[in-house]
């Protein structure tokens, strides 16, 4: 059989699923920010993934959703930084074709 090729933003989710099958992330904020680095590319997206990814993950390990609020709050602080002049906008914020 072929895997279902499902996407979470801009993460397949079988990579979210590896990080917490192989590599022991246990939080949105591991997978979205360290295994992933999405957060550090695009805080908004991130933003916008991290329910389905909370929801992901505790299919995964078998426990509630996490509580998302320290995220958000760490999205919005990396959405918020300056962005140098010959830097690309995220693709959230790009203009769409």
């Amino acid at each position: 059989q072929f895997a279902r090729r499902v996407r979470v933003g801009d993460v397949p989710e079988r990579h979210l699923r590896f990080a917490v099958r192989h590599e022991a992330a246990r939080t949105v904020e591991d997978v979205l920010a360290r295994r992933s680095r999405v957060v550090f590319l695009d805080a908004q997206m991130a933003a916008a993934m991290a329910e389905e990814v909370a929801v992901l993950m505790a299919d995964e390990l078998g426990r509630d959703v996490e509580d998302l609020s320290g995220f958000r709050n760490l999205a919005e602080r990396y959405r918020t930084l300056p962005i140098p002049d010959d830097h690309e906008p995220p693709r959230s914020q790009q203009p769409q074709h």
